[in-house]
């Protein structure tokens, strides 16, 4: 069977568009974000981000009973809300903000929070 060059060409093509694909979102490995730290009640909390858009906190130690979460700011709106640590939350666009904080474990307070990080790239 004999194979065009068209074929041939979109072939390699496609196979090239699906390297680039795999590449570009397997490029970027999570990292720590310099001076994002809250240090509280014996413990570490940080952000790490999951692109150069997304992060989410981690770290050791907790206030009160309580353990780590992440707050979004949106600077814009002034709105702001805390999520558990482990969530990936935007904050690539220069409105939100986010930061590690210390949290009750209903993350309805907070023990103290990190200094706000914008965009990490």
């Amino acid at each position: 069977m004999k194979i065009s060059k068209k074929a041939k060409l979109a072939m390699v093509g496609a196979a090239a568009a699906g390297v680039m694909a795999m590449s570009t979102t397997d490029a970027f490995a999570a990292s720590y974000i310099p001076g994002s730290d809250i240090y509280a009640c014996g413990g570490d909390a940080y952000l790490v981000a999951s692109s150069s858009h997304w992060a989410y906190a981690t770290g050791n130690g907790g206030c009160g009973g309580g353990g780590i979460g992440i707050l979004q700011v949106n600077h814009t709106t002034g709105g702001s809300k805390i999520f558990p640590a482990n969530t990936n939350e935007y904050f690539g666009d220069g409105v939100h903000s986010l930061q590690a904080c210390f949290v009750t474990s209903d993350l309805s307070a907070s023990y103290g929070c990190g200094p706000a990080v914008y965009y990490y790239g």
